[in-house]
């Protein structure tokens, strides 16, 4: 992708991230719910199946209840 490092781990991810996303719209990707046609009325819905019904935590490095993958999904949503 060939980021300049700006010295700074945060702003060289976040430049890494826009850059990934510029080349998928260059491949007419989606890159966004809204651009899948996800409502984001049916986050509720899709976290709680990620959950088994907000019962369970989904592991990795970082456990996400129910609530945690709406915030992730409102992230990954732009109007």
């Amino acid at each position: 992708m060939n980021v300049t490092s700006t010295n700074s781990d945060y702003d060289d991810a976040l430049k890494g991230i826009d850059l990934l996303e510029d080349y998928f719209k260059s491949l007419d990707m989606p890159t966004s719910f809204n651009d899948l046609g996800i409502d984001d009325e049916l986050f509720e819905e899709m976290a709680l199946s990620a959950t088994d019904g907000g019962k369970k935590l989904v592991l990795g490095i970082k456990n996400l209840s129910k609530d945690d993958i709406i915030e992730v999904y409102k992230k990954a949503y732009k109007k």
